[in-house]
């Protein structure tokens, strides 16, 4: 019951703790200007999505028709990003749980803290998450929150001069987490264009460790002659950690890099750029050859219709893949960048040594501006300076001729 209790309680902190930091930057980047430094953790979170939905070889019916959308159908891979982070970071906070163990009053403790997390952590970060940023969200979370922490006090004086039975405070936590659940639901706050965040089924680690909590309660105190084991560590719980290391080394951690700055047969090379202006934007695409040659075709908007040449020399072309270097290109995962439904587009496409990379990304919602988008994007406009695209691009009037 004590390790059920320990597990259920790790579990309930990272679910809370993870939920309120994605959350926090999923509100945060809804309302910038598409540049918000939020935006760098969601594209590490959106890719480790991704990622298990390549795994799973998930392509959900329509997938073709959104390609190109960052993380396209990716609800499985959301839902499944965000509870195996937590069951990982769950397992790790239950490491520090067990090394603590040999304290005093651990009983005591772990008695105390488990009843704020179980009860009180997910209101509380729901309306500090809220605050302000939705009305209707925070009038809804405040008209439970206010009252009920009055009759919470009031119970509290009471349960002093006469503690209740079990059965007493099992329905007074049951009617606790049926008002949060009714909140909860009503204000939509956890729906998102991804998906439900956090996945409803996870959401029942809250009662679940509430109920478990408070049976942990009934019988450390009915029999406080209990002795903890004096072992911390286990075989399994070393084995879980290990696993929960590597798992989220695998989600969130990028894979090993390819630097085009360095590749042994630069005749190999070529680098396709198309540049697709929304509405009346300049629509054009541009390849670079490993040996400098520059082939350019202009498609819509521009001032130069057709095929035009050009070539570049050693030093610009070395330019060029540093930049793109500095953007890890070939680790880039553009279903997780930043995104707008009326902005342009960019597509880079890169072939070296037998391996392509194609990567598509909005021209100004650009993520956090030090961020890997918006290095990329620096990239391929860095191309087109080096290129000197505006000679065949840009007009003397104020919009091309179509």
């Amino acid at each position: 019951m004590q390790l059920l209790c320990e597990g259920l309680l790790s579990l309930n902190l990272a679910l809370v703790l993870f939920y309120y930091y994605l959350v926090h930057f999923f509100i945060e980047a809804s309302y910038s200007k598409g540049t918000s430094d939020a935006y760098a953790f969601l594209y590490y979170f959106f890719r480790a999505a991704v990622r298990l939905n390549r795994l799973l070889h998930y392509q959900p019916s329509g997938y073709e028709n959104f390609i190109r959308w960052p993380n396209a159908g990716g609800r499985l891979g959301v839902e499944l990003a965000f509870a195996l982070t937590t069951v990982f970071l769950g397992v790790l906070f239950l490491t520090v749980l067990r090394l603590a163990r040999s304290f005093r009053n651990y009983n005591k403790v772990v008695r105390s803290f488990g009843g704020f997390v179980f009860l009180l952590a997910f209101p509380v970060t729901y309306v500090l998450l809220f605050d302000g940023s939705d009305n209707r969200i925070l009038a809804s979370s405040f008209s439970v929150a206010i009252p009920e922490l009055l009759c919470a006090t009031v119970l509290c004086l009471i349960y002093v001069l006469r503690p209740f039975s079990a059965w007493g405070m099992g329905i007074l936590l049951l009617l606790h987490y049926c008002l949060w659940t009714l909140v909860y639901q009503g204000s939509g706050a956890g729906d998102t264009l991804y998906g439900p965040i956090p996945p409803r089924l996870l959401l029942l680690l809250i009662p679940i460790g509430g109920a478990v909590w408070l049976y942990y309660c009934q019988v450390s105190r009915r029999d406080s002659s209990i002795e903890l084991s004096e072992k911390l560590w286990s075989k399994r719980l070393l084995v879980a950690v290990f696993v929960s290391v590597a798992g989220l080394g695998a989600l969130w951690l990028p894979a090993r890099g390819y630097s085009l700055v360095h590749a042994k047969n630069r005749d190999s090379l070529t680098i396709e750029m198309r540049q697709a202006g929304y509405a009346v934007g300049p629509v054009y695409r541009i390849t670079v050859h490993g040996n400098g040659a520059v082939e350019y075709f202009g498609e819509r908007f521009v001032q130069v219709h057709g095929a035009q040449a050009s070539s570049l020399n050693e030093q610009q072309v070395q330019a060029v893949l540093a930049g793109f270097d500095r953007a890890d290109f070939f680790n880039l995962e553009d279903q997780a960048f930043a995104w707008g439904y009326h902005s342009g587009r960019i597509s880079v496409r890169i072939t070296v040594e037998g391996k392509t990379k194609e990567v598509s990304s909005d021209m100004y919602n650009i993520g956090a501006k030090s961020g890997l988008q918006a290095k990329f994007v620096d990239a391929a406009t860095n191309l087109d300076r080096i290129i000197g695209t505006d000679r065949w691009v840009k007009c003397d009037e104020a919009r091309c001729q179509p």
